[in-house]
């Protein structure tokens, strides 16, 4: 998961704030990244507005949204 940068550096997130963006090589890691990041939140007391949510692929023809885990979109 994540995106490699050079030998021994990934990149699995970018964080600013109250904000995080989950950088993933494909829509698998991607939605499990993001199954992840909404099952562990609550256990710091932090929740994730989906309504706000977004994602942007690149390189890669558009795919109308994001599935999550239980069948939940983005």
């Amino acid at each position: 998961m994540g995106v490699p940068l050079d030998e021994g550096t990934t990149i699995y997130s970018l964080s600013y704030a109250d904000d995080l963006v989950i950088v993933a090589q494909d829509e698998e890691d991607a939605s499990y990244m993001t199954s992840k990041l909404m099952e562990e939140c609550p256990k710091w007391g932090l929740e994730i507005n989906i309504n706000k949510c977004e994602y942007l692929v690149i390189g890669h023809p558009h795919t109308p949204s994001l599935l999550l885990d239980g069948g939940e979109k983005i």
